[in-house]
Parts: C-alpha cells; sequence; structure tokens
C-alpha cells in the first residue's frame, strides 16, 4: 500500500497501471484515491476508502492489491473502534489477495498484523517472518513482524533492532519511529527514545508516515513520558499538553484512545508532584471517556492498560487486575515485561494477589 502512496506527480499512468496490476485505468483511479483517503487515517476517510476499493475489486475482481488494501482498511477500521468485528472480514479479503498474488508482501503484512489482533500469536509471527525473507528491505514488513515480536513474545530487543532497521530503510516512516520511541522508553533507553520520539513528532506535525501511509497521533506523549521518567516534570507537562491540543484539532481515528492514555499520564505527572486535586480530576476524565467508549461497545487491551494504571497508582489490586487482564490474556508476556518496568505499578508490583496473577498468565505461554 506504502508504495503506491509514493507516487510521483507526472508518473505515466501506463507504468502505474501495469506495476498495480490492472487493465482498468478506472480500477486504479478508485485504488489510488483509496489509499489518499486511508493515509488521512480518520473514520470517515476509512469508510471512503472502504468504498472506493470495493469499486475498485468490483471493476477489476483480480487486483490484488486493491483485495490487499481492503483488507488493511477494515483492519484499521477494527483498530480505531477498539472492536474485531471486522478482522475476519479482513483476513477473508487478504487471503483473496494473496491468493490471486502470493508474492504480494503488503497482504502477508496486514494479514500478519489482523493475526496479531485476534490473538494468533504463533501465525501472526510465522507470516510476518516469512514477509521479511521475501522483502528484507520492506520497511512495512519488518515494522510489522518488530510489533508481532513485542506485543506476542515480549522480545523486545528484537523489535528494537527490526525497527531501527525499518527507519534506516525509510525515514519518513512515522509510525515506526512512535513505536521506536514506545519501546526505547520501556526499554530505559531515553535518549534513543527522545530521538524517535522528536522525529515522530516533526513527522505528527507533517502528518507523514510510512506505515501504510497512515498519519499519526501521540509523539508529543510519547517525548512527555521521556521527560517525565527523567523526572523533568515541566518539560513533560508542556509535551503533554501540546498534545492534547493536536488531538483536540484532529478528527483521527485514535484520538479518543489516545487522549484517555494522555489523561492517565497527566494523572501520574500531577501525583508526582503532589497534586492531588489535579491527579485525580485527570484520572477522572481518562476513567469516564474509558467507560463511554465501553457503552458504544469499543474496548482494547491497550487502553484497559492504562486504566488499570490509575487504580494501581492507588493501590487497588482488584481494579487494576481486573482491566489489566484483557492485557494479560491476549499479550502475556510483554505485558509481563512491561508491568515489571512501569513506575505507575511500583505501588502493587509486590502484592502477592497481583504477582501470582502476573506469574500465572505470564507462565501459562512459557
Amino acid at each position: 500500500m506504502s508504495r503506491s502512496l509514493d507516487l510521483r506527480v507526472g508518473r505515466p499512468e501506463a507504468e502505474a497501471i501495469e506495476q498495480d496490476e490492472t487493465n482498468s485505468v478506472e480500477a486504479f483511479e478508485a485504488y489510488s484515491r483509496g489509499l489518499i483517503n486511508v493515509r488521512q487515517a480518520t473514520r470517515d476517510s476509512i469508510e471512503r476508502a472502504l468504498a472506493l476499493f470495493d469499486r475498485a475489486t468490483t471493476l477489476d475482481p483480480g487486483y490484488a492489491a486493491a483485495w490487499a488494501a481492503a483488507g488493511g482498511a477494515l483492519q484499521v477500521k477494527g483498530m480505531f473502534l477498539g472492536t474485531h468485528e471486522f478482522t475476519d472480514r479482513a483476513i477473508e479479503l487478504l487471503r483473496r489477495a494473496i491468493a490471486l498474488k502470493p508474492s504480494l508482501t503488503e497482504a502477508h503484512v496486514w494479514l500478519g498484523l489482523s493475526l496479531l489482533n485476534l490473538g494468533r500469536l504463533t501465525e501472526a509471527i510465522d507470516t510476518l517472518q516469512a514477509a521479511v525473507r521475501r522483502e528484507p528491505d520492506d520497511g512495512n514488513a519488518l515494522q510489522a513482524l518488530a510489533r508481532a515480536l513485542w506485543m506476542g513474545e515480549g522480545r523486545v530487543d528484537e523489535a528494537i533492532a527490526h525497527l531501527r532497521r525499518a527507519v534506516a530503510l525509510n525515514a519518513q516512516a512515522g509510525y515506526a519511529f512512535l513505536q521506536l520511541a514506545f519501546l526505547e522508553t520501556l526499554n530505559g533507553e531515553l535518549d534513543a527514545a527522545e530521538t524517535s520520539a522528536r522525529r515522530a513528532l516533526e513527522l505528527q506535525v507533517q502528518a507523514v508516515s510510512g506505515t501504510q501511509g497512515l498519519s499519526i497521533v501521540g509523539a508529543n506523549t510519547r517525548l512527555g513520558y521521556v521527560h517525565y521518567l527523567r523526572g523533568d516534570y515541566a518539560a513533560a507537562r508542556d509535551e503533554y499538553f501540546r498534545e492534547r491540543d493536536f488531538l483536540a484539532g484532529t478528527d483521527h481515528g485514535l484520538r479518543e484512545r489516545s487522549m484517555i492514555e494522555l489523561h492517565q499520564k497527566l494523572s501520574a505527572l500531577y501525583e508526582a508532584e503532589d497534586n492531588t486535586p489535579e491527579a485525580a480530576r485527570y484520572a477522572a476524565l481518562a476513567v469516564s471517556a474509558f467507560e463511554a467508549r465501553l457503552v458504544t461497545g469499543a474496548d482494547d487491551p491497550a487502553t484497559r492498560y492504562y486504566i488499570a494504571a490509575i487504580y494501581a497508582r492507588r493501590g487497588d489490586v482488584t481494579r487494576a487486575l481486573e482491566h489489566l487482564a484483557p492485557a494479560l490474556a491476549r499479550y502475556p508476556l510483554f505485558t509481563y515485561w512491561r508491568l515489571q518496568r512501569d513506575p505507575d505499578f511500583a505501588r502493587i508490583r509486590s502484592d502477592v494477589t497481583f504477582v501470582e496473577h502476573v506469574n500465572a498468565a505470564a507462565a501459562a505461554l512459557r
């Protein structure tokens, strides 16, 4: 998908159509417009993209790249909504694309990510490792494999290495820089994390990303968290507020989820500064926004993790474990690894009940 997003004005249309393997000018145009809409990464733009990909595949049922793009867009839709009801359909479309063109790396990449979201970890990693073997210099494949390795098996050092390779191949890979900053921070590599976060921030402002053409959010939050862990609370707050303002002005599909994480981090920051009223206010904002999402049927392990962190800081083991349950069930090894390092869980990390639950979840996959 990202290959087609890199089409330059003036490139001969016939060459573009040949590369994308359709003889239909109308199908190619619908496909290309769909990619542009996916890149915008809003809920409305994803719906437009799906309609355009449907038109492309209707005009040319043998258009493998369009089937792959449709599957990828469905995967993104499910990610935005925090539901998995679209993933089975995405896998169906991606397998169709692969049947039409087995060498289509982007279809294998989206398939691997879809399997990862369903918790089919071994299948996801196998699929993505095969994609990287097929195209070792495909940054999107490397980035997706990194995600499967750290989320699925807690193999953080390997994931960081893959992400560094991905951004070396594509300096515009905003989402790869974003993930790199996230992992480097958790891994204690704060100087490297700051560099990665600042590059992600540049690309966020430019609305450019190398991950399947998606715009990104969260770069200020990543940079702010680096400052927070260094104890520079003023700098952290500045970055968090910049992210808040950025999110308020965008229709990005991850806006609501990102705001929940941001409010949790602001709550932790104010608690560290002994500003109890502000800490409680931001915690309440995060919890109320999370509960509002639940009413709509939206739920995901990542957001649950941040809600668990709010209760962990209060010493509420029961509620923390309640919200950690989806992350421990879906991604036990990474969640276990992360909990050992996350200062938000320091208060309950030695609690017997907490330790037993977390250890049991991780042991199930060992």
